[in-house]
């Protein structure tokens, strides 16, 4: 029946013998090679392995098929670069999986970068996680890459202080290189964003800090490649692209998600897939928990505001504070286009200002919310006054503020005495004999001020530039930053939402959001 079904006598014997073969009482026969790997690994293949296990590697010389994993205590930097659906976002799902079922948020904290959405922001939710950012979040990403270099330079002077007590260790997982370097772009250029995140990668592993990067062709392009000691390759659109990068005499892997070279040694390497459910996180003491760098929201209300605070921003997105009398300075420029948000500005700290027992005369233009929905406030609406109009307002204040909105629409008249114009209200409020006394917010769009194609005012706009608190709101280009003081890097500029901008004073710059009443 066998050789009518096309069997030969060859294919009998050998059927024949592997039937016997198994009844034998005895040890199968040594393999002299192992298995080829698989096309795909589940995350438990690698279980009993040390540090953080992500995949397996070939090691046929050696007979052997190591995990390959990320030492939490040693200094390898590693990266993976591969084309669209080659495995990287799959490789930066099954590292944060096997970290989040090996360590706890004591050991280990995570913060995640993603160029493209790919599901990583689910694991935002565990305790190791402080963020999970996105490259439609550039002013988080920033404020995550400056706080790594910071804590990378106090680690570092830490170690000289004995009996400085151990911080956790931190894992940087960026999925997408191209949101800090993108070369195939042509408004790119080398930035001290990404200077500062290189400054991360090459300083953190001896001081617990770890970034792992995942991309495309265009992390290979520049000086990124040189930075990490561990590069896997996944596979490319073309194999071509991916053999550049290897020594000569080194043998490609298969085409298959997940299938890597690791280019020092040349060994292949298949990366896990992840577990199907995101590892449930232990129960975690606050203090253990990883610092947080929420998102800057888009909407404050002021009502849930206290005291002094007319927004939130900074480095922790913490509640912004107005003091204008005590510490000052007393000066405020809030410059923006239209419909950056700056008449709510303008409203919002002079709400702040009579909440806080201060008198408060508004100047606007009649459509303005400033003389429309501001109780409590002395206001005078129209485009253009007398300086005496102003003094008159104010004869009875004690301690006040003069908040202008639209500034740019409107013209003081001077007085004039003996042929001399004397100085007008805003220009003796400018002066820093006022500290303490009298304040002044300008908001309006200082650019035609700057420009000089307007000189209404241009004397307070230039010494609240020099002195005073600054918010530059939805700045657009280059131009328009610096001709307000203020240089910003690509990163840095939008077009909303309203009320979002830059505050600066002296030295410092927070981007900041506007509350709304």
């Amino acid at each position: 029946d066998a050789r009518r079904a096309g069997r030969s006598d060859q294919d009998l014997a050998i059927a024949a013998a592997l039937a016997a073969a198994r009844g034998l009482p005895a040890e199968p026969p040594f393999r002299p090679l192992l298995p080829p790997l698989p096309a795909t690994l589940p995350h438990t293949a690698v279980a009993g392995a040390g540090g953080v296990p992500y995949g397996l590697m070939d090691d046929p010389d050696n007979q052997a098929q190591p995990a390959m994993a990320l030492d939490l205590g040693g200094t390898e930097r590693l990266m993976v670069a591969g084309g669209p659906q080659s495995g990287r976002t799959t490789f930066c799902r099954t590292l944060i999986s096997s970290l989040a079922a090996r360590c706890s948020p004591s050991q280990v904290w995570l913060y995640v970068v993603e160029n493209q959405p790919g599901g990583l922001s689910a694991y935002a939710d565990l305790p190791h996680c402080g963020a999970v950012a996105g490259s439609g979040e550039p002013d988080r990403v920033r404020r995550i890459v400056t706080w790594l270099a910071s804590e990378v330079e106090r680690r570092r002077l830490s170690r000289l202080t004995p009996g400085e007590p151990s911080s956790p260790v931190i894992v940087f997982v960026i999925d997408g290189w191209e949101c800090f370097e993108d070369r195939g772009s042509p408004d790119w250029y080398e930035t001290p964003l990404l200077a500062t995140l290189r400054s991360v990668v090459a300083g953190g592993p001896p001081v617990g800090i770890h970034t792992v990067a995942a991309g495309g062709h265009d992390m290979l392009r520049g000086k990124t490649p040189d930075l990490f000691s561990q590069r896997l390759f996944l596979p490319f659109a073309r194999e071509e692209t991916r053999r550049s990068y290897l020594s000569s005499g080194m043998v490609s892997p298969p085409v298959l998600p997940g299938r890597a070279i690791e280019a020092a040694s040349g060994l292949h390497v298949q990366v896990c897939l992840p577990p199907d459910h995101i590892p449930t996180a232990r129960h975690s003491r606050p203090a253990d928990l990883a610092k947080q760098f929420p998102p800057l929201p888009a909407v404050v209300p002021l009502a849930r505001l206290e005291g002094a605070a007319i927004g939130v921003g900074g480095p922790d997105v913490t509640p912004v504070e107005l003091d204008l009398f005590d510490l000052g300075p007393h000066l405020v420029l809030v410059s923006g286009p239209s419909g950056s948000g700056r008449s709510n500005a303008a409203l919002v700290m002079a709400t702040v200002l009579l909440r806080a027992g201060v008198q408060v005369l508004a100047i606007a233009p009649p459509r303005s919310p400033l003389v429309q929905s501001l109780p409590g406030a002395r206001t005078l609406a129209g485009t253009s006054f007398a300086d005496a109009d102003l003094r008159e307002a104010v004869a009875d204040f004690d301690r006040y503020a003069v908040v202008v909105d639209d500034f740019d629409q409107i013209t003081i008249t001077a007085r004039q005495e003996n042929f001399d114009t004397l100085p007008t209200l805003l220009q003796d409020i400018v002066a820093p004999s006022s500290l303490g006394r009298r304040a002044l917010v300008l908001a309006g769009d200082a650019t035609p001020v700057l420009e000089g194609q307007r000189r209404s005012m241009a004397g307070e706009v230039t010494e609240m530039l020099r002195s005073g608190t600054r918010f530059l709101l939805t700045p657009a280009s280059r131009v328009h930053a610096r001709e307000h003081g203020v240089n910003l890097e690509p990163d840095q500029f939008f077009a909303g939402p309203p009320g979002r901008g830059y505050a600066g004073t002296a030295r410092r710059l927070d981007l900041v959001q506007f509350a709304v009443l």
